[in-house]
């Protein structure tokens, strides 16, 4: 098999006799010289921070009050439940994304998306039962990961997705672009709820002991564990150290270099998600999506029927009725 091999001369001076000589390299065009390599990561990054807009990103994360308490109201009429595998699948979720923005739309598609959505459902939750010990555990986390409810979060994330479809209604991504806009869109409603619940959630530690209360009681449990200690059982010997072949086989700079084209990829896709939403993250009903999801869930038997409607008008033509039955009489 031929191929194409360029050469390239290097003249190097040697440090020994301050001789120069010729060094010649061989490159095929399928490999790429490394300081190329380099070079190209930088202006990736540079062009992302140079697209990256903080001020209307910051705008964008920023809590309001009757965000926050809408978003609150949320969790607690969902109480941390699971959405129902036909909440995902059958109820326009998974199927929605697939067939508003996959080319070639198949029940295939659709059964991975479910998988990336228990997924995300299963590994982002906060493992605690008590509610107001997870609105304050993740309250007091800088970061937005573990969340409090999934589910909220993940019905916020299709909300977004909605409404980039109905801004551009015309357009279908690439392969594979449904699982990337959930992961993208369940990050960005993750992160502004977060925002919104640190605004109202009171996470301040109660008030310590002294220094000296905290002495005198340490002193005590001391005294009072040494008294009720029994023999320590023989220690076993720490595990053997690892060899050469398994220190070799740790994470290499590759693996943290694909890390950090990851994360910079993930970044650039929120950006452009936050632009085409025109840095709006705000919802007008985070309740009503809850709502939605348990009507769905629930059987069509068991769902209480719509209450009538009701106006000030209704009032007035009951009373002038009732005026009128009593001039009657």
């Amino acid at each position: 098999m031929k191929t194409r091999v360029k050469l390239y001369t290097h003249r190097i001076k040697s440090a020994a006799n301050g001789r120069l000589y010729d060094v010649f390299e061989i490159r095929t065009p399928y490999t790429t010289p490394r300081s190329i390599q380099q070079n190209q990561k930088r202006t990736d990054a540079a062009a992302i921070s140079r697209a990256f807009d903080i001020a209307s990103t910051k705008q964008a994360y920023a809590p309001s009050y009757k965000e926050a308490c809408m978003f609150l109201r949320a969790i607690q009429v969902n109480r941390r439940e699971r959405l129902s595998p036909q909440c995902l699948r059958k109820c326009h979720l998974a199927t929605f994304v697939v067939q508003a923005w996959e080319v070639n739309p198949t029940e295939t598609k659709v059964t991975e998306l479910v998988d990336v959505m228990k997924h995300l459902l299963d590994t982002t939750r906060i493992d605690t039962a008590d509610l107001d010990e997870a609105l304050k555990q993740s309250c007091r986390n800088p970061a937005a990961f573990p969340t409090v409810c999934p589910s909220v979060a993940l019905l916020v994330a299709m909300r977004y997705i909605d409404r980039l479809k109905k801004k551009y209604n015309n357009i279908r991504g690439a392969m594979g672009c449904s699982h990337r806009l959930v992961v993208v869109a369940y990050m960005m409603a993750t992160k502004y709820i977060h925002a919104n619940l640190r605004l109202i959630i009171d996470v301040t530690e109660p008030r310590r002991r002294s220094s000296v209360d905290t002495l005198v009681f340490s002193r005590l449990s001391t005294e009072r564990s040494t008294l009720k200690k029994s023999p320590s059982p023989m220690v076993s010997p720490p595990a053997s150290p690892k060899s050469e072949s398994e220190c070799a086989q740790s994470p290499p700079e590759q693996q943290a270099t694909s890390k950090s084209q990851r994360a910079l990829r993930a970044l650039r896709m929120e950006i452009e998600f936050l632009h085409f939403l025109n840095y709006d993250l705000t919802l007008s009903d985070p309740v009503g999506l809850v709502e939605w999801a348990h009507r769905l869930t629930r059987p069509a038997e068991d769902q209480e029927p719509p209450a009538p409607y009701y106006s000030s008008a209704d009032e007035g033509d009951d009373e002038m009725d009732s005026d009128d039955a009593s001039s009657l009489g």
